[in-house]
């Protein structure tokens, strides 16, 4: 077994299960935290109804007297943001949803999994406790489809030193702004997605086939 990260929650293992190859995050404090062994049992619940192939594939999950831990596919080429730093492209098809979300590294400081997000991808109105509606994920996906746009951490100014500069950034409405040298018809659709009024954001189906229409 190989270690991929670890923090004060669990360490992720690079392992092997029935002849795949498997990424093996193992709890260390979750079991004497009611609170979060729900949030872990929930999120497992809710990762073995997920079966697609543009999702890394949950194999399952272990819960054993002091031991809690979760087995998934293991992404080869990380997280999108190890792709950035090495400036390597590939074929849409490989940037898995958890690679986006940087699932092996970046969460393993939260106990998250799925839900627990972080400020980076959040709605304005998940941000201010309103109710979630796939919206917020919408708006989540515009972020990452902006990321993938100009092929850096979309919060890197001075301004976002802290991750609530970035709160307080999207809740009153602020947005970021086009660089110079991205596609404006992209820009345009990502705008649509990160609009501030739940109502007037943009839809899934409207955004792939805005994406589609898209002449590069």
């Amino acid at each position: 077994d190989v270690k991929l990260g670890e923090s004060s929650f669990g360490v992720v293992y690079k392992g092997s299960f029935r002849g795949n190859v498997v990424a093996i995050k193992k709890m260390k404090t979750v079991l004497d935290d009611e609170r979060l062994m729900g949030e872990f049992e929930n999120e497992v619940s809710m990762l073995d109804k997920f079966r697609c192939e543009y999702i890394v594939h949950f194999y399952g999950a272990v819960f054993i007297p002091n031991k809690a831990c979760m087995v998934i596919e293991f992404a080869q080429y990380g997280s999108l943001q190890d792709l950035m730093k090495h400036k390597t492209m590939m074929q849409h098809k490989e940037f898995r949803i958890f690679m986006i979300m940087g699932y092996y590294t970046e969460t393993l400081n939260q106990i998250t999994f799925l839900c627990v997000g972080t400020p980076v991808y959040m709605a304005p109105e998940v941000l201010n406790k309103k109710k979630y509606t796939k919206s917020a994920d919408v708006f989540s996906f515009s972020i990452s489809l902006f990321e993938c746009a100009i092929w850096k951490d979309p919060y890197l100014d001075k301004q976002f030193k802290f991750a609530w500069d970035i709160v307080d950034f999207v809740v009153s409405g602020k947005r970021l702004k086009r660089p110079s040298y991205l596609n404006e018809d992209i820009y345009n659709i990502v705008d649509d997605m990160w609009c501030q009024d739940v109502h007037k954001r943009i839809n899934v189906r409207d955004v792939i086939l805005k994406l589609e229409s898209i002449n590069i």
